[in-house]
């Protein structure tokens, strides 16, 4: 039972990436690079996260970050500040701009998903969204892992 649940999820995000992934990438690559977008959803997600923590997650070198974020900083997507505790470290924080963005991004994602199921009838849509409430419900008693940005 749990190889065959297993098989599936893997099956799932399969599909899913092939089907709806890509696609959402139009909702931002107009604005951002997929570098800059996965960023800016890690500095919005965790207030005050540093250059170093984001390095740390991302697998990307300090130097690919710092430019990321002068690039982000340039849109008015986030500002750096100089931690109060460790002169050292640079926290990045997300603006009003990039929340604002980012509900922009998840609207027109929304609207492409839809497009995209648009081939589904009525009642194959009300299935998928059972569907998904049901999953929903179950993972969210599965414990989060402990935050790596924090």
């Amino acid at each position: 039972m749990r190889e065959t649940l297993g098989g599936a999820i893997i099956q799932f995000h399969r599909m899913y990436w092939a089907r709806l992934t890509t696609q959402m990438g139009t909702a931002f690559e107009k604005d951002l690079t997929k570098s800059q977008f996965l960023v800016l959803g890690l500095v919005a997600a965790h207030p005050q996260v540093t250059m170093s923590a984001l390095s740390e997650h991302t697998g990307m070198l300090k130097q690919q970050i710092t430019r990321i974020v002068d690039r982000l900083e340039e849109k008015g997507f986030v500002t750096r500040e100089r931690s109060q505790t460790d002169r050292r470290s640079v926290c990045v924080k997300a603006t009003a701009r990039a929340d604002a963005y980012l509900r922009q991004v998840e609207q027109q994602s929304v609207k492409i998903i839809m497009a995209t199921l648009g081939v589904l009838n009525d009642e194959e849509l009300a299935r998928m969204a059972d569907s998904f409430s049901t999953i929903n419900a179950l993972l969210d008693k599965v414990p989060l892992p402990a935050d790596p940005l924090k």
